[in-house]
């Protein structure tokens, strides 16, 4: 996913999301990709490493946590991958 997303963003940029409106979208999809992938770590710095300069610019703007967020417990990721509700969600 990264590969394309990098692909997405070095050649489609200006044309067709610039031009049609909807950079934002993407930027929304790739910010929420990043923070899952940080959180549930399966994607590694070396893998954000093409998109490091986007990154870095969101996460001074907070978009995008500097560090890997608080581990979830193990529980409450059994819970969520097979479809629960997180322990307090509800």
């Amino acid at each position: 996913m990264m590969r394309c997303y990098a692909h997405i963003y070095h050649g489609h940029w200006l044309d067709p999301f610039w031009h049609v409106g909807a950079y934002k979208e993407l930027n929304t999809c790739f910010i929420h990709f990043i923070n899952v992938g940080k959180l549930f770590n399966l994607i590694t710095d070396k893998e954000i490493e093409p998109m490091q300069p986007l990154v870095d610019i969101w996460g001074a703007k907070g978009l995008i946590p500097p560090q890997p967020q608080a581990s979830v417990p193990a529980q409450q990721k059994e819970n969520v991958s097979m479809g629960g509700v997180p322990q307090g969600a509800a």
